[in-house]
């Protein structure tokens, strides 16, 4: 959509693809940094523990206490975490978990889980 909107635009083209240029771009680095496009923050594995704590590693190698952020949300079939570092709360990690119609799929039990888990967290609100 960042490609396409800017060419509703009343400007003349050389613009309307500098612009478009410029919105992928930016996309792009957003997606990269947020670790969804490769790199070093991309997102290996998530671990929640029994005691409430989340362990993130990443593709570098490194691995990091984490707590869930109140928007993370379980719609329809999917997952939204929203993981805040404990080390550095500024830095949010998003990951997007989608559900396999496999009987025995973990994220099925992390959306029970999530659920149970409402009245101590009150983050997986159903949308």
């Amino acid at each position: 959509m960042s490609a396409a909107i800017p060419w509703g635009l009343p400007w003349p083209v050389p613009y309307l693809a500098a612009v478009s240029l410029v919105l992928t771009a930016c996309l792009a680095f957003a997606f990269y940094r947020a670790g969804w496009l490769g790199g070093p923050h991309g997102i290996v594995r998530v671990s929640w523990l029994s005691d409430g704590r989340w362990i993130v590693d990443w593709r570098c190698g490194r691995a990091a206490e984490c707590e869930l952020c109140l928007d993370s949300r379980v719609i329809g079939r999917a997952v939204w975490l929203r993981l805040r570092t404990i080390d550095v709360p500024r830095r949010v990690y998003t990951l997007l978990i989608r559900r396999s119609t496999a009987a025995d799929d973990p994220v099925r039990r992390l959306i029970v889980r999530l659920r149970l888990d409402v009245p101590r967290s009150e983050t997986a609100a159903r949308v």
